[in-house]
């Protein structure tokens, strides 16, 4: 296990989001991510670039309708990398061997230079997506691009977000019945989000519906993250579903729901104040606790009489999912008031997530292959939190062992936006880090495969060993990236998410 420090302030913790709603000041984090060259899969160049001075290489333009050419690929330098010592002989044959050309981080129309992933992704169902930033276009980009050839060549029929389970599911119904108005993306991801790039996966996703194979949209975390968690939206949603049933349980559920918007409410007003608890809810949290068990058993025992064959089966799930996870909800939330006095990120939240993509995969759709969009912090299969708590990578490692893949998202230089919305520049590689290795290659973006077992004298050793890196693009960190990764996508440039 790696021990993950974060500098991420709980002043930091509320993603980009809708302010002038409850709901999205409610929007909770503590998201704080064989063969290449001109002989590789998908390569447009059988001959090495020319020598061009690094003055005159123009950093790689990656949303071109097409795919780049490795010429095309070839990047600048970056400033100061002359005090980077370049990999050893062995290690640079290793990293030429391992990675592939990634030729486009928009293009659609041709997934040629993807052909390696079958093989990289074969027997896993769960493929983990992660990134170092939140705020970066070119991430949020080639997730899509990423989403869109997993989908129609893999057979990954589920995206899984990390933001709010019964958001994301009522987002899910509503694609069902309609196309997302223009300038809309994924509405129940958290505010961050909430970008041009993410307009593109919302229609795509809305296009899926005519096709045999539709992509369904789903939440893993356990927090609130956009106003369709709100109870109006939540019990339009739940009520009808519930009166089908049983009247006096609908509204049981309804007072929780509208109980739990003020409990909440409750608790970031101990937040902003900067108090290490937070009494106004503390009060009667044991009795809130008590009554959110009573109603999930019930619900849950009315899935149980319900056949599976009955068409309300799946939204009954989602149903016993949603009131479960309200008192996780208010659990992780009050210990964001913990949070300032040093307790560990992953300790409430993480494990919480792990349970709800555990859940949506065995419970909800148990035939479907799962794709997940989370922070590397998150998907890493070998990460500690400050105070030595388990990522959630590490809990569905252990769960779901040789069928889940983590693919981490890295950037080598330009801006990326924090969880606020403000510009942070991306460092100087640092000398052995990562992506000092990653810059030696010299590509516009690239994938590289990680090995799971070291071998001795091939230039992996150095995945093998606590290696630093940046999160958040200038934050130092360490992780062994063979155990934390099966893959890692390195983009050189990385720029401001554009906005809706």
């Amino acid at each position: 296990m790696i021990l993950f420090t974060t500098t991420t302030k709980i002043s930091n913790a509320r993603m980009r989001a809708p302010f002038n709603t409850l709901f999205g000041v409610l929007a909770v984090i503590a998201l704080a991510s064989c063969g290449g060259g001109g002989n590789s899969a998908g390569s447009h160049d059988s001959n090495q670039p020319p020598i061009v001075p690094p003055a005159q290489i123009p950093t790689p333009d990656l949303r071109q309708q097409r795919l780049l050419s490795d010429t095309e690929l070839r990047t600048p330098a970056i400033d100061s990398a002359a005090g980077l010592a370049p990999p050893t002989a062995e290690e640079t044959t290793w990293l030429t061997q391992n990675h592939y050309p990634v030729r486009s981080i928009v293009y659609d129309a041709d997934f040629s230079d993807l052909a390696f992933l079958p093989s990289q992704l074969e027997g896993k169902r769960i493929v983990q997506l992660g990134e170092s930033s939140h705020g970066s276009a070119e991430f949020s980009a080639v997730k899509v691009r990423l989403i869109k050839y997993l989908h129609e060549t893999l057979g990954y029929n589920v995206l899984a977000f990390e933001s709010s389970l019964t958001a994301c599911h009522i987002q899910d119904l509503q694609l069902e019945q309609s196309a997302p108005a223009p300038n809309t993306g994924v509405e129940c991801a958290f505010g961050i989000w909430d970008t041009k790039d993410l307009n593109e996966l919302a229609r795509y996703l809305r296009s899926t519906r005519q096709t045999a194979h539709p992509l369904r949209l789903a939440g893993f975390d356990i927090q609130a993250s956009s106003t369709l968690d709100s109870s109006d939206s939540v019990l339009t949603w739940l009520s009808p579903l519930l009166d089908r049933f049983d009247p006096e349980l609908t509204n049981a559920a309804r007072s929780l729901v509208v109980d739990s918007e003020s409990d909440s409410a409750l608790i970031w007003a101990c937040i902003d104040a900067n108090q290490t608890s937070c009494p106004a809810f503390e009060n009667h949290m044991a009795t809130t606790y008590q009554r959110i068990e009573e109603v999930s058993q019930s619900l849950h025992a009315l899935l149980e009489a319900t056949p599976a064959n009955n068409p309300d089966h799946q939204e009954l799930t989602f149903a016993w999912l949603a009131i479960d996870a309200l008192s996780g909800r208010l659990r992780v939330l009050n210990s964001y008031s913990g949070y300032l006095s040093g307790a560990g990120e992953f300790e409430f939240r993480d494990p919480l997530m792990a349970e709800n993509l555990t859940r949506l995969a065995d419970l909800v759709y148990p035939n479907d292959k799962i794709i997940v969009w989370a922070h590397n912090a998150h998907i890493s299969k070998d990460r500690l939190d400050e105070a030595g708590n388990p990522s959630m990578g590490s809990y569905l490692s252990s769960h779901w062992g040789g069928e889940l893949a983590s693919i981490g998202l890295f950037m080598l230089r330009g801006v990326s936006a924090g969880n606020d919305g403000s510009p942070e520049t991306v460092g100087t590689p640092l000398a052995g880090s990562m992506e000092a290795y990653m810059y030696s290659l010299r590509l516009g973006a690239l994938y590289l495969k990680v090995g799971q077992v070291d071998a001795p004298g091939s230039g992996d050793d150095w995945l093998f060993r606590d290696t630093r890196f940046y999160v958040w693009g200038n934050e130092e960190s360490r992780e062994v990236f063979a155990h934390g990764f099966d893959g890692l996508i390195i983009i050189d440039r990385s720029s401001m998410p554009h906005y809706n």
